[in-house]
């Protein structure tokens, strides 16, 4: 036997020895402490954007950028009203908005019947997503659903909520059916290494910047952000916070945040969408979220819908 396995033996040997000389009658006991559950926020706590550009059209909300392939960047954002276009427009940070450029892109929403989970009301850990009385004044039809022939007959919709359904939502009932804003995707092109860029997307009256990513060989330290599992509670918001204050201070180059899968923990209650999305707007609508899809991407009834149509990546750019 070597020299080294010899070491190696006894050295097994001295392990095994002193673990198995401990008393039996002993416990250690980590010092740490788990934080008790952070408060999941509803979804009022982020207000809409009241800084519109044409305030009888409404306003934009719930920007945030992409990576798109090289020399490209993905802006996204909502709004209520069809008659704002997809147009952002851009300029570099050191130019005069007079020299702004334009790009159009497209847009598109989606409808889905909303799917209460039993976790909304009653979690296995933090506070409830939703309020019982408030599923209950979206399930019940009492008020409406009468036979519109004969006034004083129930329809075929009528339900007295008295217990919140759990599980798919009923789509004779128009308020279980939620319908999306306004899903913008535009993308920038022809932007240069290392340039820092304003823009304004149609419908909003802010302006934003970004930086593009340095040029390929410089790029040294290069700082990305990392977050998964972010959801929308007390804990959440202070995370987000603290990645932009990060971001912002990274030098030389900072680059982009990754949420690596289950963002926004709508779960099927897919308003919890939106709020998500203003309250990421501080980080992303300056600093490109690249992201993946999780559990709560496919699960309760979100069949990767909200996931897809908000959160775009530039898979054709890459090849994937």
């Amino acid at each position: 036997m070597s020299s080294l396995a010899m070491s190696l033996t006894h050295g097994l040997l001295a392990l095994m020895h002193t673990t198995t000389s401990l008393p039996t009658d002993r416990s250690i006991t980590s010092t740490y402490r788990r934080p008790r559950a952070s408060r999941k926020l509803g979804e009022h706590h982020w207000p809409r954007n009241m800084n519109c550009a044409q305030p009888e059209l409404g306003c934009a909300e719930q920007v945030h950028l992409a990576l798109g392939g090289p020399g490209e960047m993905i802006v996204s954002w909502t709004t209520l009203n069809d008659l704002l276009p997809s147009t952002v427009k851009w300029w570099g940070a050191t130019e005069s908005e007079e020299r702004a450029h334009n790009a159009s892109g497209e847009a598109t929403a989606y409808s889905q019947l909303v799917f209460l989970d039993p976790e909304l009301i009653d979690p296995g850990m933090g506070m409830p997503g939703a309020d019982e009385k408030e599923l209950l004044a979206m399930q019940d039809t009492t008020s409406w659903a009468f036979d519109p022939f004969d006034p004083g007959q129930k329809g075929s919709s009528y339900h007295e909520a008295t217990e919140v359904q759990m599980g798919l939502g009923e789509y004779k009932n128009p308020q279980e059916i939620y319908n999306s804003p306004l899903i913008h995707t535009t993308v920038l092109t022809n932007l240069s290494a290392g340039e820092t860029y304003r823009y304004r997307v149609s419908g909003d009256g802010r302006d934003f910047s970004f930086t593009m990513p340095p040029a390929a060989g410089i790029a040294f330290p290069y700082t990305i952000g990392l977050t998964a599992d972010l959801g929308q509670t007390l804990v959440s918001d202070a995370n987000v916070a603290t990645l932009r204050q990060r971001m912002g201070e990274a030098q030389p180059f900072a680059g982009f945040v990754l949420l690596s899968g289950d963002l926004a923990y709508a779960d099927g209650y897919f308003s919890r969408w939106d709020s998500f999305g203003r309250m990421i707007e501080k980080l992303a609508a300056e600093v490109p979220l690249m992201t993946t899809g999780g559990n709560h991407e496919i699960g309760t009834a979100e069949a990767w819908l909200s996931y897809n149509s908000r959160y775009v990546m530039p898979f054709r750019a890459s090849g994937s």
